[in-house]
């Protein structure tokens, strides 16, 4: 009779204290059950004065040792269900309450409103920058948003609100680089995928090379003739172009790819700029002195995609000529080498210039200045590259002549 009592009085104690997690509540309910039928059966098997007069025997002793565990394991997991069914917890605090008090919520544990929530907030809203479609008004919100974070951190002349920014648009910035040199991979990889196979085939076989060469001269005319209607089509607007772009692919996934990689120079281009607003431009040259692999797919990219790629190096240089900048020689060295040669191989639209003249003129006399500070033997190496690749072409910029005059002159001076 007492021990039916106990069942109902825990099932009474259980219904009115039940666990929000169904399994939980099935694996407790279990355990409390089993653990109170097996005590109770061991005390049922003999009265009081009885069990000091004769020894248990060995299903009594299996049944308490397993009464003993199934409590052991109660006890384990009372702590695991009780926060759930405790209407005091934080997590209940969190989650159900619309206004709650702050400092009843720090009280309970939960940490209070930071620094670092805002950076997180911003490093949020420039990741969704990267995924939504420049054709969707909600990118030019994203951006504004961004902005705005980004210039109410700056006019509150917080150091930790700078930093916020510069943080989020150093990570923002090599997080941009990698996806747009995966972007500019899979271009080349589908304009190859019929075309780079058999050539590798064919140059296998004997004499293959003579006719491999030939193909290969044919492509390049080929492309050299696209090159001039692609800056034939530069007279239209940029939003016409792209209009005009998405008629004639009419949604195919190789003009898609063309276009998000427009996008993510773009959004490169704006990126370092903010950097060089907010004081973390020698982030941004560290970042792009390493993408060499970039700066080899951008030898071969669209002419739209090459001229932004030539801003973003032309204003890293400029940058980095700057007294007040603070970096490495070998970041100088590294930036100068993976990115003159776009400058000598670009394709440059008629309608609209990558760079002014004085802009061309500012970006030589950048890397000169840049050059000069170097070893010798950089500046070797540096020099004589520049003059491989601009003996070659059509381009007659960047003309640094002036260096490569200087920098024998400074040899003769060493050997005297």
């Amino acid at each position: 009779m007492s021990s039916s009592r106990e069942l109902q009085y825990l099932e009474y104690t259980y219904r009115n204290n039940r666990p929000t997690t169904g399994l939980l509540n099935s694996i407790f309910m279990t355990t409390v059950n089993t653990a109170a039928r097996s005590l109770v059966s061991v005390a049922s098997t003999a009265s009081t004065s009885e069990l000091a007069s004769r020894r248990w025997s060995a299903s009594d002793q299996l049944s308490f040792a397993s009464g003993l565990l199934t409590a052991v394991a109660e006890n384990a997991l009372v702590p695991v269900s009780a926060p759930s069914s405790s209407s005091t917890s934080s997590t209940a605090l969190v989650k159900y309450s619309g206004s709650g008090n702050l400092s009843m919520m720090m009280a309970d544990g939960v940490d209070a409103p930071s620094v670092s929530s805002l950076g997180r907030a911003l490093c949020h809203v420039l990741a969704l920058m990267n995924e939504i479609p420049v054709t969707s008004r909600k990118y030019h919100f994203t951006m504004g948003m961004a902005e705005k974070i980004m210039e109410e951190n700056a006019l509150s002349c917080n150091a930790e609100l700078l930093d916020v920014n510069r943080t989020a648009l150093a990570s923002s910035f090599a997080r941009t680089t990698a996806r747009l040199q995966d972007s500019l991979k899979r271009s080349r990889t589908a304009d190859e995928t019929f075309g780079g196979l058999p050539l590798r085939l064919v140059s296998a076989l004997p004499l293959g090379g003579y006719v491999a060469s030939s193909v290969r001269g044919l492509t390049t005319a080929i492309n050299t003739a696209r090159s001039l209607a692609d800056m034939a089509g530069n007279l239209l607007s940029q939003s016409k172009r792209r209009e005009s772009a998405l008629v004639r692919a009419g949604g195919s996934q190789e003009n898609e790819v063309e276009l998000a990689v427009e996008k993510l120079a773009e959004e490169l281009l704006w990126m370092t700029e903010k950097l060089r607003r907010y004081g973390a431009i020698e982030e941004g040259i560290k970042r792009w002195s390493y993408a060499s692999g970039l700066a080899s797919l951008s030898l071969t990219a669209a002419p739209r995609v090459q001229g932004l790629m030539v801003k973003i190096s032309a204003l890293l240089i400029g940058e980095l000529a700057r007294d007040t900048t603070q970096v490495p020689g070998q970041v100088k060295f590294r930036l100068l080498a993976n990115w003159l040669p776009l400058f000598s191989h670009a394709r440059n639209g008629l309608a609209f210039p990558v760079l002014t003249g004085y802009e061309r003129v500012e970006v030589e006399r950048a890397i000169d200045k840049a050059i000069s500070t170097l070893p010798a033997l950089d500046q070797e190496i540096l020099l004589t590259n520049w003059l491989q690749d601009f003996s070659v072409s059509a381009s007659e910029w960047p003309d640094l002549t002036p260096a490569y005059d200087r920098w024998c002159h400074s040899i003769r001076q060493m050997a005297v």
